[in-house]
Order: C-alpha cells, then sequence, then structure tokens
C-alpha cells in the first residue's frame, strides 16, 4: 500500500487529471483527490478538507492556475501548488513561480511529477515545523517575561556585553523607560563620586574576565533622586557562541540610610558615655566647657565651636567659649 495523499486536483479535463493521479500512484503515493474546475468549487473544497498538495492546470475555460495561487493565498493556507501546462512558455513560468507556485511541470513531462511532490511535501513539513518552533519560542519569552515582571528586584540580561532584556522592575529603580534603559552604561545611572571605584571594578573585571558576586553603589535617577542599589552579578554563560550574564538589582536605599543612621547613633552614644565619664572627672569650669566644645565639634564633624550662655534675668545669649583653630576665652 502507498503513502497516503490528498491531492486537490484544480483541472478542467478528467482525463488529464486521472493521468496525474496515475502518475502519483506509480511514485508510491496512495492519493485521496478531489478534482475543481472553478473558483466556488475549490474555495468550498479549502474550506471543507485538509490538502497535502494542489496540482493546478494553468489555463481552463473557466479559470486558471493564478486564479487558484490567489484563493491559496486568501485562505492563508500553506499548501504547496504544482502548476501544470501543456504549453508554458519560460516567462510565463517564471511569472508562476513568483506568484508563488512551488513548481511547473509540463504536461508531456509527468515523470517530474513525483520527486516534485516529494520535495514539496518535505519543504512544507520544515516550514511547519519551523513555525511551531517559533510559536513555542515566543510563548516562553511571554512566559518568561510574566515571570521576570512579577519579581521583587530588577533583572537585567547581558548579551557580549550588549543589554538585551530588562524587566520593569528594573525601570522602576533605575527610573528610565526599558528602551532607554537598553542603552545606558553604569557610569550612566552612577552617582558622580562612585565613578572612580566602579571605574578599578571594570578594569579589573576587563583584565581578568572576572566580576565580584555584588556591588553596591548610589545611583541618580533622571529626576535627580538618588538610590542606593546592589548588584548582583551571575557567573558568565556561554550558549551558541553568546556569552550570557543576569544582573539582580536591589533598591537597599531603606537599609542602607538605617545602617547609616545607626552607625551615627551609635557615635553619638559613645560621644556620651566619653563625656559623661569625662564628666565625672572635672571640677574646673574652663575644662568642663572646653570638652564639651570639642565633643560637639567631634560629634557634628565641624570646624569650629562657639558656647553661648543664657542669662535668665536679661534673657539675652552671650557667647563664654569659642573653640577652633585657636581656643580662646572670651
Amino acid at each position: 500500500m502507498g503513502t497516503p495523499l490528498r491531492v486537490l486536483v484544480i483541472e478542467d479535463s478528467e482525463n488529464d487529471g486521472l493521468l496525474l493521479i496515475r502518475e502519483l500512484r506509480r511514485g508510491g503515493y496512495d492519493p485521496t483527490y478531489e478534482r475543481v474546475e472553478t473558483a466556488n468549487a475549490m474555495a468550498a473544497a479549502l474550506q471543507d478538507n485538509h490538502w497535502d498538495i494542489m496540482i493546478a492546470d494553468y489555463s481552463m475555460p473557466h479559470f486558471s492556475g493564478p486564479e487558484a495561487l490567489q484563493i491559496v493565498k486568501a485562505h492563508v493556507h500553506d499548501i504547496p501548488v504544482i502548476m501544470v501546462s501543456g504549453t508554458m512558455g519560460e516567462d510565463i513560468a517564471a511569472a508562476t513561480m513568483v506568484a508563488g507556485a512551488s513548481d511547473y511541470i509540463m504536461k508531456g513531462n509527468l515523470q517530474r511529477l513525483v520527486p516534485a511532490v516529494k520535495r514539496e511535501l518535505r519543504e512544507a513539513q520544515e516550514r511547519r515545523a519551523r513555525r511551531q518552533a517559533e510559536i513555542g519560542l515566543r510563548k516562553s519569552e511571554e512566559r518568561f517575561r510574566r515571570m521576570a515582571d512579577t519579581i521583587p528586584d530588577g533583572l537585567t540580561i547581558i548579551e557580549n556585553d550588549k543589554i538585551v532584556y530588562v524587566n520593569d522592575r528594573a525601570c522602576e529603580i533605575f527610573g528610565y523607560p526599558g528602551p532607554e534603559l537598553m542603552t545606558l552604561t553604569t557610569f550612566d545611572v552612577a552617582a558622580p563620586e562612585e565613578h572612580a571605584r566602579l571605574r578599578r571594578i571594570h578594569d579589573e573585571h576587563r583584565a581578568t574576565g572576572t566580576y565580584p558576586s555584588e556591588v553596591e553603589f548610589w545611583i541618580v535617577r533622571p529626576d535627580g533622586t538618588r538610590r542606593c542599589i546592589q548588584n548582583r552579578y551571575s557567573t558568565g554563560r556561554v550558549r551558541d557562541g553568546i556569552t550570557e550574564h543576569f544582573v539582580i538589582t536591589t533598591d537597599i536605599t531603606g537599609r542602607t540610610i538605617a545602617e547609616q543612621t545607626s552607625v551615627r547613633r551609635q557615635r553619638e552614644l559613645e560621644s556620651l558615655l566619653k563625656t559623661s565619664r569625662d564628666l565625672s572627672s572635672l571640677l574646673d569650669l574652663d575644662e568642663l566647657l572646653g570638652m564639651i566644645a570639642r565633643r560637639a565639634i567631634s560629634l557634628l564633624v565641624a570646624n569650629e565651636c562657639t558656647l553661648f550662655r543664657l542669662y535668665d534675668d536679661q534673657a539675652i545669649l552671650r557667647p563664654v567659649l569659642y573653640v577652633g583653630q585657636h581656643t580662646e576665652q572670651i
């Protein structure tokens, strides 16, 4: 038993149609076929059945091969169409191929029919496989984007040192729309005081091919606000000749400010404790005032300090001590 084949034959001559079917059977196929010879009949056949291939006569009294090609395009069917003709010049054959025919065969040379059918069926299968792969890839990318846009951190994908993807959270952290953010470098978003340190890290990466697992630095957003971020870098992965990196970005501004506040309060506490210990050993008022002024300078990271005394009876403040480059009592 031959290979099943569903064939739509567009031919006004029943005998010529039977010759085509006989040639297919001789080539090892078991064709199931329908012969039509008008546009309406062809449209109905396309609507009612699924066909593996179409074989169309170029010229018929009430229909033609080129018209059949237009109907195939209108129905968005990816069906190979082989054109046959009793007399077809090279110019017409070429125009037919440009119009969308898969091949053309002269009726006097039907031995070419089976090889042409095999080739077109194979290429049609390859096209379907590519389309399925593309559909699968698009669905996979859509799933990835939906997942990436729900994570709480920013995600940047870099291929061969070029940003190819940023998720919505990364755009929120940096303050730029995606297309613009993908054109920027670390130095474009980093705060000016971070450039020297980041340059050293960048140069080391270029020299050694390695990158620290994480880097924290301040950025300046387009509206001028500053945020502290932590970038965590994946190890570069080579896939199909492409070096791929993933960067996870976390906004740590709140944590950084809290840490800085904690450090400042710790300094304040230590200063107060030291002041308390010193006070217990001081009896001289001038020494006490001088110590308070120096503690204030240290605590406030200042260059100088002036102490004032409030005279309740006069409701006025008078300076009593200045401490700076030169210490003197007033």
